[in-house]
């Protein structure tokens, strides 16, 4: 009976032990996993930081160009508020001109009716001076036709 109890703690030792082996094996396995899941999250960590540096890089960048374009946007915004004063001044211009070419165009018109009246006192004058020269032709003749007439009285009367 001593014999079969020994022989059965045997046994059961060496189910135990194969039993503790399994479980050695296990926990060897799972050391294995989390070393590989260590190895990973290194790895994640890594391309993290990399990725985080690169992105800073970037963003770094991007404010940059954001930056310029900003300025450059300011330079022709105020390029555009300059066009706009000097479109102003320009109009401003060009209605002083438009004034100034209508009182030119006034003064133009006003010296034409100048001219026609002037050129209509001349042809008065000229109507005048053939009436005259007229009266004058007339009168010469009528002279003329008396002196004649006064000769021929004479050789009648000698």
């Amino acid at each position: 009976s001593i014999q079969s109890s020994l022989s059965s703690l045997t046994e059961l030792v060496k189910s135990k032990d194969s039993q503790l082996s399994q479980y050695a094996s296990l926990i060897n396995s799972k050391d294995a996993l989390i070393n590989e899941y260590v190895r990973d999250i290194k790895c994640m960590q890594s391309k993290s930081s990399s990725n985080a540096i690169s992105l800073r890089e970037e963003i770094r960048t991007k404010e940059s160009i954001v930056k310029e374009k900003t300025e450059r946007i300011e330079v022709l915004e105020s390029e555009v508020k300059a066009l706009e004063e000097a479109k102003e001044s320009l109009k401003c211009d060009q209605m002083g001109r438009d004034s100034d070419l209508e009182t030119a165009m006034d003064q133009i018109m006003e010296e034409q009716s100048k001219r026609e009246e002037a050129e209509e006192d001349v042809e008065y004058m000229r109507s005048l001076v053939e009436h005259l020269q007229l009266q004058v032709d007339q009168k010469s003749n009528v002279e003329c036709e008396n002196e004649r007439m006064g000769k021929e009285l004479e050789q009648l009367k000698g």
